[in-house]
């Protein structure tokens, strides 16, 4: 152009300078502007390039030249100068430029607003940006959503919730459209702050939202529901968006029942699929997936042929596997096998994960030989083991004592690729210390540690529990002092197991201890922990420092949850009230009778223990009734009550008729002279703890006579 003396203005020079600006050469850019008489454009394309580089100097140079230049600027100028203002830290200037507007005859736009507002919001005031926030609100002229955008995402990055939800609903009533990323973002925050709850109150209360975002808002708060299980809510946003009559896209109903398919909600499951097949129909493959996972659990044979009517020969991985598992979680794990078995030899696609179920099933039902031939035939498809099925093999091994066999694949492992993880040790060590090789697990133990694998609490509790049940308190107590330095805090668990060692060597008195001590620092024993120290406390005829224990253990939230869901077995509503009130009464011997029977139910998955466990609730509950009768008419008052239901055996005249046996200060004595007076048929742990505890002080003559009391009682 110039060769040819074609004259170029400042439009021609302003398209090239914003070029070379939108390409970084903002340098070069510069260098063109200075031969020519700038505008407002030109400057606001320079300082805009030095802004996207975060050059500073270049910022001011160009600031400088803009003052010189003597040009009455636009608002474009102003918000850019604005903006250039505060990168580089000269906030007054930008305040004093944005208040000075009015005077240069410029009023401020949505743009300049946004500019400032999106500067406080860094700068972490904003108090200041609500304040001009409000000054913008009372322009209704304001048609963009672009500053309620930048202050809802602020809001919510800093955990102030309840203020972005107000200023979106500002925003629905303004009948703006609000950024997609910005209504996820205010779902994710009510969340994190009030949890699912929080959720559907802020999706209720958008309800003048445009229909379609309203849908799109809806379906996903049900999806993002869904994901985190939480399916009561994800069906409450899914039944908001039927009673609306908005449509549910097919990633909502695939979220929603794949969440309640996990969460075993069987009987929503039916009706839900029926209405989203009327709605998308069964063309989708998820929707395929997902019925044929739900027959699966009805019918593995009708779910294979569904799936493969419907998929014209081919049936999915996961019904596959979803089919496999069935089996397993019904106890049908040969059939599981067999299964396997026949999809592999049909052509059907086997993954790892259908192994690993089907491995583990065996393993841990007996069948180690058939989980070993199954292993290599996953060899001879191409499919190697993972380290998740040579765990199942080890528990496998270790459960049928083939420890030399378990360690041989350790030594493999260790040898192959695949590293041995937390869970193989803890394997290992749990089946070391069942057997009493605690010197070999503490070894593992050690070897662990030594190969970068942090232990964990799980771990350690293995080593201390099994410490406690061969006598070793001690090193279970210096291992436990240990755990602060591993970053680790000892659990119900670790209290459980130390307490019951203490007493197994009959060292009540510092089971006590060492309970009070952790009490205090509000962590409680498990449910054994409880038990033992009760029973413990019992034997020795400290019965009010028992039913101290046991009112602490019905306090327990862990443990009232355990006891209740075997009473739900045995159908007992509310056990623990229950027993609580029996403690009242100080009827300890039976209370410990039915929380025996408790932990044999717990322990075992069959109802065997429950008819036992019913009968002492029946005179337990006869007791009490008449307890209650002579209460309400005022004959007895609850201390004169403490006796056992067997008052007529001797063991009542020696507690209640000799003051000075409370008051011995042996305590082993005690429980010797009460136990030589007590029917076999109360409590075998109690002579078996108190018998124990003599012979480990040496006193074998009164154990021997103690036994001999008991050989006699149990006749």
């Amino acid at each position: 152009m110039e060769n040819k003396g074609i004259k170029t203005g400042i439009v021609t020079y302003n398209a090239v300078i914003n070029g070379l600006c939108k390409s970084g050469d903002t340098d070069k850019a510069v260098e063109i502007s200075e031969g020519v008489a700038a505008d407002n454009f030109t400057y606001s394309t320079l300082l805009h390039g030095y802004i996207n580089r975060d050059d500073v100097t270049g910022v001011m140079a160009i600031k400088g030249r803009l003052e010189n230049s003597g040009i009455s600027m636009d608002v474009v100028t102003c918000n850019i100068l604005i903006k250039a203002l505060f990168m580089v830290s000269k906030v007054d200037d930008a305040w004093s430029l944005f208040h000075k507007m009015p005077e240069m005859g410029l009023k401020p736009n949505t743009i300049t607003y946004n500019t400032i507002i999106d500067a406080l919001c860094k700068a972490e005031e904003i108090d200041k940006a609500l304040e001009l926030f409000e000054e913008y609100r009372k322009d209704s002229l304001f048609s963009s959503s672009v500053v309620h955008d930048c202050l809802i995402k602020a809001l919510c990055n800093q955990g102030k919730v309840d203020m972005a939800d107000k200023i979106f609903y500002d925003l629905v009533q303004k009948k703006l459209s609000p950024n997609f990323c910005n209504y996820r973002k205010l779902i994710h925050a009510n969340f994190k702050e009030l949890g699912e709850y929080g959720v559907l109150d802020f999706i209720c209360k958008v309800g003048e939202l445009d229909i379609d975002l309203f849908s799109s808002l809806c379906n996903y708060a049900s999806t993002f529901l869904s994901n985190r299980n939480c399916c009561g809510a994800a069906m409450d946003a899914y039944k908001l968006l039927r009673m609306k009559a908005i449509s549910v896209t097919s990633k909502t109903c695939y979220r929603l029942l794949k969440s309640l398919h996990r969460n075993g909600s069987e009987e929503v499951i039916q009706p839900l699929l029926c209405e989203f097949i009327k709605i998308h129909g069964l063309h989708e493959p998820r929707m395929i997936n997902m019925l044929s996972c739900h027959l699966s659990k009805r019918s593995v044979g009708e779910a294979i042929w569904f799936s493969n009517y419907m998929d014209t020969g081919s049936v999915s991985v996961s019904v596959l596997r979803g089919a496999v598992y069935t089996l397993k979680k019904q106890g049908e794990v040969l059939d599981a096998c067999t299964f396997l078995k026949e999809a592999e030899q049909s052509g059907f696609s086997v993954d790892l994960a259908m192994y690993s179920i089907v491995v583990d099933g065996l393993c841990k039902g007996g069948y180690l030989e058939k989980a070993l031939d199954l292993c290599e035939s996953m060899k001879k498809e191409g499919l190697h083991p993972n380290i998740v099925i040579h765990n199942s093999v080890l528990t496998g091994l270790c459960q049928q004592g083939c420890l030399t066999e378990a360690f041989r694949l350790f030594d493999y492992l260790e040898n192959s690729k695949m590293l041995p993880t937390m869970i193989t040790y803890s394997i290992l060590i749990g089946a070391l210390c069942r057997e009493g090789l605690l010197d070999d697990a503490d070894q593992l133990f050690h070897k662990m540690s030594t190969k970068g694998i942090r232990p964990t609490t799980h771990v350690c509790n293995l080593l201390i529990s099994g410490y406690c049940n061969f006598g070793l308190t001690e090193k279970a107590l210096e291992l436990m002092s240990h755990l602060e330095e591993l970053f680790l805090l000892p659990d119900s668990f670790t209290l459980g197991a130390i307490i019951s060692g203490l007493c197994l060597k009959g060292d009540t008195e510092a089971a006590l201890c060492f309970f009070n001590e952790y009490h205090h620092k509000d962590i409680e024993p498990d449910f054994v922990g409880f038990m033992s120290l009760v029973k413990g406390l019992y034997a020795k005829g400290r019965l009010e420092e028992s039913r101290g224990i046991l009112r602490e253990m019905f306090q327990c939230k862990e443990v009232v949850v355990l006891i209740n869901s075997v009473g739900d077995r045995i159908q007992v509503e509310s056990l623990v009230d229950l027993l609580s009130s029996a403690c009242d009464q100080g009827r300890i011997d039976e209370i410990v009778t039915i929380l025996n029977e408790v932990g044999h139910m717990l322990l075992s998955s069959s109802d065997s223990s429950s008819y036992n466990a019913l009968a002492h609730l029946k005179k337990l509950q006869k007791a009490e009734d008449a307890y209650n009768s002579i209460s309400n008419s005022g004959q007895v008052s609850p201390i004169a009550y403490d006796v056992s239901r067997n008052n007529h055996h001797k063991n009542s005249e020696v507690i209640d008729g000799d003051d000075n046996l409370l008051k011995a200060s042996d305590d082993t004595d005690i429980d010797y002279r009460n136990l030589l007076g007590k029917s076999f048929g109360d409590d075998f742990d109690s002579y078996y703890t108190a018998i124990a505890s003599l012979c480990s002080k040496g006193e074998v003559l009164k154990a021997e006579k103690a036994v001999e009391a008991m050989i006699q009682n149990s006749g």
